[in-house]
C-alpha cells in the first residue's frame, strides 16, 4: 500500500459535506455547516471491502492552512464562477471541537445564486464536497488519518453526488426550527460558550419567520418600512 499512500500526498482530493443548513438574510442566503467532522471515520472509494480505505481527520489537520488565510472558492460541482470566496470575506472557514466550520454568503441577485437556492429548496441539490491536498498523513492498516491538509486554491461546492452519499445539505424550514426548539434541552443551552448570543440569534430567526408568515395588513411596520413611509409622506 506504500505506493498508493505516497501517491495521495499533494494531489487534489474531494470529500463530502455533513450537517448543513441554509437560511435567508436580506439579499443573501447563508449556507453554514461542517465540511469535516473530527472523531468521525468514513469510507473512501467504497471502503476496504471495495479496495478503498477508511479515513478520519485529525483535530489539527486544518490549523496550518487556516492560519495562512487560504484562497478558497464556493462553487457548483467544483467548476464555474465563484459564488463566494474567502478572499472577499463572503466565505469563512474555521474549526471548533466538532470539525471544520464553513459559512458562505450567496447573493441571490446573481442568477447563479437564485438558481442554486431554487434547486436546493426543491431538493435537487442536497450534497456538498470540498477540495484539498494532503500534506501529512498517517496509516494504520486500512485507516488513514489526515494530519495536515492544504485548502489554498481549493473549493467547497454544492454537487450532484458527493464523495460520501451519507452527507446532506438542506434548506432550514420553520418545521425544522420548531423541531430543533422542542428537542433542545435547557442544560445544552447553558453549556454553550455564549448561550446569550445563541439565544438572541435564535430569537432573531424566529422573529423573521413570524414576520414572513404574518399577513402584511395585520403586522407592524419594520423600521425600514416605517422610514420609507415617512419619506414618501414628506
Amino acid at each position: 500500500m506504500t505506493a498508493q499512500t505516497d501517491r495521495l500526498l499533494g494531489t487534489p482530493e474531494w470529500r463530502g459535506f455533513d450537517d448543513f443548513e441554509v437560511r435567508s438574510q436580506g439579499n443573501e442566503f447563508i449556507v453554514r455547516g461542517y465540511a469535516a467532522l473530527f472523531d468521525h471515520v468514513y469510507p473512501v472509494a467504497g471502503g476496504p471491502e471495495a479496495g478503498g480505505w477508511n479515513e478520519q481527520s485529525d483535530h489539527g489537520a486544518f490549523d496550518k492552512t487556516l492560519r495562512s488565510n487560504p484562497d478558497v472558492h464556493f462553487l457548483i460541482n467544483h467548476t464555474g464562477v465563484s459564488l463566494a470566496r474567502t478572499k472577499s470575506g463572503t466565505l469563512k472557514l474555521g474549526t471548533d471541537t466538532k470539525g471544520l466550520d464553513v459559512e458562505a454568503r450567496i447573493d441571490r441577485r446573481l442568477q447563479d445564486g437564485r438558481d442554486l437556492e431554487i434547486r436546493m429548496e426543491r431538493g435537487d441539490l442536497d450534497e456538498m464536497s470540498y477540495a484539498f491536498r494532503t500534506m501529512r498523513q498517517d496509516w494504520q492498516g486500512d485507516l488513514r488519518t489526515l494530519l495536515e491538509v492544504n485548502m489554498d486554491k481549493g473549493d467547497v461546492s454544492v454537487v450532484n453526488n458527493g464523495a460520501n452519499d451519507a452527507t446532506r445539505i438542506a434548506i432550514a424550514s420553520p418545521q425544522d426550527l420548531l423541531q430543533a426548539v422542542r428537542s433542545t434541552e435547557l442544560a445544552e443551552v447553558r453549556s454553550m460558550d455564549n448561550p446569550l448570543a445563541a439565544l438572541k440569534e435564535a430569537r432573531n430567526h424566529l422573529d423573521e419567520l413570524i414576520r414572513e408568515v404574518t399577513p402584511k395588513d395585520s403586522r407592524a411596520l419594520s423600521i425600514e418600512e416605517a422610514l420609507r413611509v415617512i419619506e414618501f409622506d414628506c
